[in-house]
């Protein structure tokens, strides 16, 4: 798992250093890869329902942790923030795939119609944390710092990674926590 971290800190690290050169829309971040079974029990794209709604019969109500709600259907979403409002953001969505067994993770440049802006919210119950990275996180564990975080912490740039349910298929967020990375 602390390797897993240490990926992922390290691929946000390079994505936010590249962003400040060309914006090409290409892939600029190659690391290693551990195949898990992550996308298991996951419903096709496209398929998820409205809060408390039945798929196979619109309009009827679920039980709450059942595996039909949109809450249920968790999923990660990594970006950087472009605007803030009151009680929301939007982000500029980060991608992964994978070629030759090399996880590739990029963001389409700015404005260029692969970029895909999500408006995410947030709720009472919404964690946040910060994890302040020194020396681009080459140090694992020992170059990051993990403190307790708020709205108040999230800034115009800054690298996210959240972990909610989509509303709205790609367009609409509700995230449960929020990991904030300043990297210094």
């Amino acid at each position: 798992m602390k390797i897993k971290a240490v990926v992922i800190l390290c691929a946000i690290s390079l994505l936010a250093v590249a962003g400040c050169g060309e914006k090409t829309g290409q892939p600029v971040v190659a690391v290693d890869v551990e195949k898990t079974d992550l996308g298991k029990g996951q419903p096709p794209e496209g398929e998820i329902a409205p809060e408390g709604e039945n798929m196979d019969n619109p309009g009827s109500k679920e039980v709450p942790g059942d595996g039909n709600t949109a809450r249920d259907n968790a999923e990660k979403l990594e970006g950087s923030v472009k605007s803030i409002g009151d009680a929301s953001i939007v982000v500029s969505r980060s991608f992964t795939e994978e070629k030759e067994g090399v996880l590739l993770m990029y963001a389409p440049a700015e404005g260029s119609g692969e970029e895909v802006l999500v408006t995410v919210n947030f709720s009472e119950d919404t964690r946040y944390m910060l994890h302040t990275v020194k020396n681009g996180g080459v140090n694992g564990d020992s170059d990051v710092t993990e403190t307790e975080a708020s709205f108040a912490d999230i800034e115009e740039g800054s690298s996210l990674s959240l972990e909610g349910y989509f509303v709205t298929p790609d367009k609409e967020y509700m995230a449960d926590s929020v990991i904030i990375y300043k990297f210094i």
